[in-house]
């Protein structure tokens, strides 16, 4: 799609602007989302009932993926000469695969779980028993999309992201390394959580993959901005 020099520093200037706003949102909704050192269901549906702000992190962190793809999309559109610029289409592609994923993933165990959960706290003993089932199948599911995007979302298209900011003069070599280790980090976190489970190290990995993929989208924003700032026409 051609675009006149406006409608471009305008398009770089709201990707920026959805690049920040994202990985600020993100920031907080993963750093107030708790993360249980009991691995029973029982204490799981426990500490989702008992949180007030469930709904709301999790639609913080829906708000926030979406975000940063409209950032991702400025990143993509700011990138003209090939390779870089085919690393970058395909790497934005994938990413909208992966948030609506998240958008799915999210809702379930933000409004679905939230509804189970309270239902099984207010239960009597037999008949918290007897839910246990539906809620472990809930729970698997969760954990399947939840597993699923952390590659498909937070891994592939950093990969290729930072690839094509490596194979790019628009942004320093520094943001392309730092894009692709927390891409191929993620990566990696995520498939090795798909095939064997969750564990305490992969947790951990994770947290400062993610960390890194979000430090990368805040600062591609802020690159951003100052790139919108000199393509606006002056007077």
């Amino acid at each position: 799609m051609v675009m006149t020099a406006q409608l471009q520093a305008t398009v770089t200037k709201v990707g920026a602007g959805l690049a920040v706003l994202g990985a600020i949102l993100g920031l907080i909704g993963n750093s107030l989302h708790p993360h249980l050192t009991d691995p029973s269901l029982e204490a799981f549906l426990t500490l989702v009932a008992s949180r007030g702000d469930w709904l709301v992190l999790h639609l913080t962190i829906i708000l926030s993926i979406f975000c940063i793809l409209g950032g991702l999309f400025g990143v993509y559109r700011s990138i003209s000469a090939e390779p870089a610029a085919g690393l970058a289409w395909l790497g934005f592609f994938v990413a909208i695969a992966g948030s609506t994923l998240v958008a799915v993933n999210f809702a379930s165990d933000g409004m679905a779980m939230k509804h189970i959960a309270t239902l099984w706290v207010a239960a009597s003993a037999a008949e918290q028993t007897a839910m246990l089932p539906s809620a472990e199948v809930l729970f698997q599911i969760d954990f399947g999309f939840y597993t699923v995007w952390i590659f498909l979302f937070l891994g592939f298209p950093f990969v290729f992201f930072g690839l094509a900011l490596l194979q790019s003069s628009v942004y320093p070599r520094w943001l392309g390394w730092l894009g692709f280790a927390g891409g191929l980090g993620c990566t990696v976190v995520g498939i090795t959580q798909y095939v064997g489970g969750e564990t305490t190290l992969l947790t951990t990995l994770f947290l400062l993959f993610s960390v890194i993929v979000t430090i990368w989208i805040f600062i591609a924003g802020i690159l951003l901005w100052r790139k919108a700032a000199a393509m606006s026409p002056v007077g």
